[in-house]
């Protein structure tokens, strides 16, 4: 039974009393089930709470008194039964309840790098809820693996700090080159300015637009007062014949790792109000990616760097972004769609490119032929609007059979569905949503003579060697 000293201890004016109250209920609700107006009463408390601490542990108390224990007479459920997550944050650590590890750095003299943030994630990923995940350090002038690896290796590894510094065996195998975001270099260069300055290429971060363009985002400085940004990444990669989830939390300076661990650990979990929790989406499974990009300014005091405001700038999902202002996921918006052409010949097209998806066409197809039709009445310009009566008189993309307004739009719908995703917008107008880049193929993305075709006469069609890109008209 729930006494009443502690229910007065809940309601006192001490931050104190309250907290310890909430450890004291938590321990006399574990022998006796709570009444439904005790829990109304309880979850007025916590609502009405104002201090971030306490208001965390009556959550977790009230989160705990949900779950219903199992009757003496069924038998208990195997840990290996585990419910669908239902929020980001569910998904994100659920493969750190199985065999997993923290790797942080530190330098020959075993000084810890980021001790803020590796705190941090042991905070959240504490014994009773993650037991079997592990923190080890790794030494930056002499990493090795070979001990975290021999016994019990993990499914999963969270790296603090940026991947490049725990070596080339961890660049070679638990890096991912198809990333949208990433840092310029991965080790700080010896004729950089020294340390404690800034360096413009170390603390920078870049994004992968559509086509070959990169935004960059800079650590800035201006007096004691910095701006930086930091990375959370988490993807699957092949490793010892199996799957195991690699996840980076790095900062462009160390103020961006230790946000990055706060976001994960504290805000992303448990934001205030609970409801804010970011949704998980439809279609996400074990090995989806997510990518995030943060921004965060804090002013230094004498001793350390003191986080003044945390800013999801982008989230993706797979091919899904987050809009903070919506809170909704939708499709990731393209800057730019490119057209692979063979050698300099622009009404050749081979493939389409859109963002991290790559799609072919068969050389001298009849819709190869209508999208370059597209691009060409078009401009290649967002916004323009397709002139579905010139395309369907265009005898170049038909020969002698051209085709009606109506079946236009079936074969633009099915060049949508196929090639072009929302990038084409079908409505009572037709027109483009991104704008339409021409590029001729690169031959290490696997082009190959259509069949029947001699090297010989393909370099004749093809034409000098180019490499240029340009915008369509």
């Amino acid at each position: 039974m729930v006494k009443q000293k502690t229910l007065a201890m809940l309601r006192s004016d001490r931050v104190g009393d309250r907290y310890e109250g909430w450890i004291q209920l938590q321990a006399e609700c574990a022998v006796e089930e709570v009444s439904p107006e005790l829990f109304r009463r309880l979850h007025e408390r916590v609502v009405n709470e104002q201090e971030d601490g306490v208001w965390r542990m009556g959550v977790n108390v009230l989160l705990g008194l949900c779950v219903p224990r199992p009757a003496d007479t069924l038998p208990v459920e195997s840990p290996a039964t585990v419910s669908d997550p239902l929020s980001l944050s569910d998904w994100f650590w659920t493969p750190f309840k199985s065999q997993s590890v923290v790797l942080g750095l530190s330098d020959p003299n075993y000084r810890r790098r980021d001790a803020g943030a590796l705190i941090m994630l042991a905070r959240h990923l504490g014994h009773r809820d993650f037991p079997k995940t592990r923190f080890h350090p790794i030494q930056m002038k002499d990493p090795d693996f070979e001990p975290l690896l021999a016994q019990d290796p993990p499914e999963s590894m969270l790296f603090v700090g940026r991947l490049g510094l725990y070596g080339e065996y961890a660049l070679k195998h638990w890096s991912e080159s198809d990333l949208r975001f990433g840092f310029l270099i991965h080790e700080r260069p010896k004729a950089g300015p020294p340390p404690g300055q800034l360096d413009p290429r170390y603390h920078c971060i870049y994004e992968k637009l559509d086509g070959r363009k990169k935004e960059l985002y800079p650590t800035t400085q201006e007096k004691k007062k910095r701006t930086d940004f930091a990375l959370i990444q988490r993807y699957a990669v092949m490793h010892a014949g199996g799957h195991m989830v690699v996840v980076t939390c790095a900062g462009a300076s160390s103020v961006g790792t230790l946000a990055a661990a706060q976001w994960l650990a504290d805000i992303l979990p448990r934001p205030h109000p609970l409801k804010d929790r970011i949704p998980l989406p439809d279609g996400v499974g074990p090995e989806s990616r997510l990518e995030a990009l943060l921004r965060v300014t804090s002013d230094a005091d004498a001793s350390a760097w003191a986080l003044a405001g945390i800013e999801v700038c982008k989230l993706y999902v797979d091919d899904l972004e987050w809009s903070g202002e919506t809170r909704t996921w939708r499709k990731r918006a393209f800057h730019s769609v490119t057209i692979e052409t063979e050698g300099n010949d622009p009404k050749m097209p081979v493939a389409v490119v859109a963002g991290r998806s790559r799609t072919t066409l068969e050389s001298g197809s009849m819709t190869g032929r209508l999208l370059m039709a597209i691009f060409l009445q078009t401009g290649g310009k967002k916004s323009a609007v397709v002139d579905l009566e010139a395309l369907a008189r265009d005898t170049w993309i038909w020969g002698n059979k051209t085709k009606t307004v109506r079946q236009i739009r079936k074969w633009l719908t099915w060049l949508r569905n196929r090639h072009l995703s929302d990038v084409l917008v079908i409505e009572k107008e037709i027109w483009l949503k991104a704008n339409l880049v021409l590029q001729q193929q690169d031959k290490s993305a696997g082009g190959k003579p259509s069949q029947g075709e001699t090297p010989r006469a393909r370099r004749k069609r093809q034409g000098p060697a180019g490499g240029s890109q340009k915008r369509i008209g």
